[in-house]
């Protein structure tokens, strides 16, 4: 898929803050931010974090609960293993980072306000297999996938906090890969070489961020195949009456950033032909262009999103592989 085509593509289908006025800056880094990030490999594309559990209630109370419900059908349990996340996790603080080693994208996870028993408990709701080791620092599971179960495991570190990752291998289908607990303590060890924290360009990014929004995200093309293309990115998921994402991106090539101006410009010419909360979305979608930088702004209010998952109905069941 090309850049520009890529990036219309993520705004198209998901929204942005009701106005095109600079998103609020978080500022300088908390203590516990800090922290999180210690135990997170230098290296990264990306680092995100949030109010996970904000979002997943969210996910199961709202419009969206029915897309959820589709999900269920192939891939039983991951409803309620989000729910039981929510109801036994209220305090969850969670960080997160992105690698790219090639063909495989890795995600790793720190979390604090969580105990593997709470963690262990969620697997038996959802009936998934797990089995916590004998010093009890270790939770392995097997979660539903499309193509089958997927081994993975949560490992607790020396602070109290839990560090898991999750990797999909891109050649040819994309498949999740396994992890074991001998890979989760080599993860760690490594860090002896370098954090997260060195990552100054992604952490500096983190300032400019409202990180009290449900997600954000911070991103860059550099040490990609894409950094003559693009810059960084940053960008928010909140929640407030429906669901809401800022995205910024320093995108470098100027013909891809006019066809993205061009290609948004077209999509809400041709808005009205595609009627309903699809229109509807697509009309209210805003871009505004800085030199090379680029801002979507987009909403989505909780009845836009039930008509839009209604709308979206069969297509969602396809993917489920089964007929509502």
């Amino acid at each position: 898929m090309k850049l520009a085509t890529l990036l219309v593509g993520l705004v198209l289908v998901t929204g942005c803050e009701k106005s095109g006025s600079d998103a609020k800056a978080s500022g300088s880094l908390s203590k516990d931010e800090s922290s999180l990030l210690e135990h997170l490999p230098k290296g990264s594309v990306a680092l995100f974090g949030g109010n996970y559990m904000k979002f997943q209630n969210y996910l199961a109370n709202s419009p969206l609960a029915k897309a959820m419900a589709l999900m269920e059908k192939s891939m039983p349990g991951m409803g309620e293993w989000m729910n039981c996340w929510v109801e036994e996790i209220p305090n969850l603080t969670m960080m997160g980072s992105v690698r790219l080693q090639a063909p495989t994208v890795m995600m790793q996870f720190v979390m604090k306000g969580v105990e593997i028993s709470s963690l262990e408990k969620c697997t038996k709701k959802a009936s998934f297999a797990s089995t916590v080791d004998p010093d009890g620092k270790y939770l392995s599971y097997e979660l539903p996938s499309i193509n089958g179960p997927v081994k993975g495991g949560y490992l607790v570190l020396a602070d109290g906090t839990i560090y898991s990752r999750q990797s999909m291998t891109m050649a040819g289908k994309p498949l999740a890969v396994p992890v074991s607990r001998a890979e989760l303590e080599a993860d760690i060890a490594a860090l002896a070489a370098g954090n997260a924290q060195s990552d100054t360009l992604l952490v500096g990014a983190m300032a400019k961020v409202d990180r009290s929004k449900a997600m954000w995200f911070v991103a860059s093309g550099a040490n990609t195949p894409i950094s003559d293309k693009v810059g960084l990115l940053r960008g928010t998921f909140d929640i407030a009456g429906g669901l809401t994402i800022d995205l910024t991106a320093e995108v470098k090539d100027s013909k891809i950033a006019d066809k993205i101006e061009k290609t948004v410009g077209d999509a809400k010419d041709q808005a009205d032909r595609l009627g309903g909360s699809i229109g509807e979305m697509i009309k209210a979608m805003k871009l505004t262009r800085s030199g090379d930088t680029l801002r979507f702004v987009l909403s989505i209010d909780d009845k836009q999103l039930s008509d839009l998952v209604k709308q979206l109905g069969p297509m969602l069941g396809g993917l489920g592989g089964r007929p509502n």
